[in-house]
């Protein structure tokens, strides 16, 4: 196998799949540590989650790690620190989808927008837009939704499937860019991001709910 078809595989397609696997394995250890723990289990859960997620944001920065290295971790630390922050409407007041989790995910973007080109390294750069890219999708679910029910007798989740369409599309367009146009790893490895974005926002809109 040579090493892009390797490169292909692994950064392109195993990179997004094992993302999604985490992600999914940590939205479903959730009810199992509130029902055992209540409050206190998911606060200690959340604590655990934020760790790790300091941890590999360390790493990402380390020069002597290559960038591929640099990037996945900075990627893992990205959506650890995502799921922190969506943790914090099960121990305490819904925060997220309010006007001031809307105002702080602009000011984040912002932030990373003036800092992206001249401070900010590669790792922190996947950091950044696994971040924001799940607390984008979770707003856009969330007031794609809302929108849609304002003139409409139908639930909330009327509107997903035309979503999720769409979703599918994009993954399918970006699934293409990876194995017939990227020609790096690290374009690969961006494409990968964007890939495991999609394919969250695809399992929440077919469990009818939102990050």
């Amino acid at each position: 196998m040579s090493f892009d078809l390797r490169s292909k595989l692994l950064d392109g397609l195993l990179t997004p799949l094992t993302m999604v696997l985490f992600s999914v394995l940590i939205a479903l250890l959730i009810r199992p540590v509130e029902i055992l723990f209540q409050r206190p289990g998911l606060l200690i859960y959340t604590v655990i989650l934020l760790a790790l997620a300091v941890i590999a944001l360390e790493r990402c920065v380390v020069p002597r790690y290559p960038d591929y290295i640099r990037a996945w971790v900075g990627m893992v630390s990205g959506m650890l620190t995502w799921y922190v922050i969506e943790m914090s409407d099960f121990i305490g007041v819904k925060g997220v989808t309010s006007e001031t989790g809307m105002i702080s995910m602009m000011l984040v973007g912002l932030v990373v927008g003036v800092l992206w080109r001249k401070v900010m390294p590669l790792g922190v750069k996947f950091f950044s837009v696994a971040l924001l890219g799940g607390w984008v999708s979770h707003l856009g679910l969330y007031y794609i939704g809302v929108l849609a029910s304002v003139n409409s007798d139908q639930p909330v989740t009327a509107s997903y499937p035309v979503v999720g369409a769409c979703l599918g599309g994009i993954s399918v367009l970006i699934l293409a860019w990876l194995f017939f146009q990227a020609k790096s790893r690290l374009a690969r490895l961006w494409g990968a991001l964007g890939l495991w974005i999609c394919l969250m926002m695809l399992i929440y809109i077919f469990n009818g709910t939102t990050f």
